[in-house]
């Protein structure tokens, strides 16, 4: 019954981690029809100067991406020298670079490792055994947690000013703990106690929109990743980030403090089946419905700019029963 467990870290981002951004300085957004509109309004809104109301920022890692676009007055003066180097993306990223704005480099690759202690809740169990079908059965008591780790790989690259796309890849390790009783047909008040462990390969994809106003900014993240993890079926998972933080220094590095909240779509249906000794019964089958006791975390992180290719980040989440922790590295090209 170890599918009753799954690892419900598998969406990370991050796995996953966050674009970090910085912001710019102006009184009053303006409004923008388009995105060349908005290309146009950086240099509108405050003069060529780059005090511009929008700040193109950068992902980082999770499990997201991590990096930004550096405002012209602001980057300078953190003692990093910025990329000019021309590259087809991001798309009107030109035209922000004509009008005196620093890009981030378009490029990222990142690693993440995450670690997480979540319990599971249980809300429908059906079983059989010796391959008999599926049958809806009542489970007396139930008591779970999983304790799982990942390491993961992150590709990105900002499409918009605003806008960075990632792709994921990597492995996942599940240590679950389980105690239960259930009424198998033929078979009531079966206790199933064990610890047991899965691991297996997860990769996905996401996207972040980053802004900033500033001293200060915001950004949203959504990935979607996959996990096979042994004899199971596949493990879906999503997971849906919202950060807002404060731009400041470490020394004469950039720093980033935030904090924000992650919402964990792991509401699943996992099924397989075991085999058991003994002369009754030879296997078990299964179908398990289960969902995250805490399915919102808050979160609280920082990003270090080391220089305009190295960007460090940790990052610290949980809520009642459940803790995460995510520390990653990412290189921009």
């Amino acid at each position: 019954m170890k599918a009753l467990v799954p690892p419900a870290v598998l969406c990370l981002s991050s796995c996953a981690v966050t674009p970090l951004p910085e912001a710019t300085r102006s009184e009053q957004p303006p409004t923008f029809a388009n995105v060349q509109d908005s290309i146009d309004a950086l240099n509108d809104s405050d003069g060529a100067s780059g005090d511009g109301w929008f700040r193109v920022l950068d992902p980082t890692a999770h499990a997201a991406p991590q990096s930004t676009v550096s405002d012209p007055d602001a980057a300078p003066s953190q003692g990093h020298e910025t990329s000019t180097e021309e590259f087809f993306l991001p798309f009107f990223g030109e035209a922000a670079r004509e009008r005196g704005y620093d890009l981030p480099r378009p490029v990222g690759m990142g690693v993440n490792v995450m670690f997480i202690n979540r319990p599971t809740e249980i809300t429908s169990v059906q079983a059989g055994i010796n391959g008999g079908g599926l049958n809806e059965i009542e489970f007396l008591g139930f008591d779970a947690e999983a304790s799982v780790r990942t390491i993961i790989s992150r590709l990105d690259a900002w499409v918009l000013p605003m806008v960075n796309v990632y792709l994921l890849g990597g492995y996942i390790w599940n240590t679950s703990q389980v105690r239960m009783t259930v009424d198998l047909p033929g078979a009531s008040g079966t206790p199933v106690n064990f610890e047991g462990d899965l691991e297996g390969p997860t990769y996905g994809g996401g996207i972040t929109v980053a802004g900033g106003y500033k001293e200060f900014f915001a950004t949203a993240d959504a990935n979607y990743t996959k996990s096979e993890l042994g004899g199971l079926n596949d493990f879906e998972a999503a997971l849906y980030t919202i950060r807002i933080g404060w731009n400041t220094k470490f020394g004469d590095d950039p720093l980033r403090l935030y904090t924000g909240a992650t919402y964990w779509d792991t509401k699943r249906t996992i099924s397989g089946s075991i085999t058991t000794p003994g002369p009754g019964i030879q296997s078990v089958e299964f179908a398990v419905d289960q969902e995250p006791v805490d399915p919102i975390t808050v979160i609280l992180g920082t990003t270090l700019t080391v220089n305009d290719h190295l960007w460090i980040m940790l990052e610290f989440g949980g809520w009642e029963g459940t803790q995460s922790m995510i520390g990653g590295i990412t290189w921009r090209l």
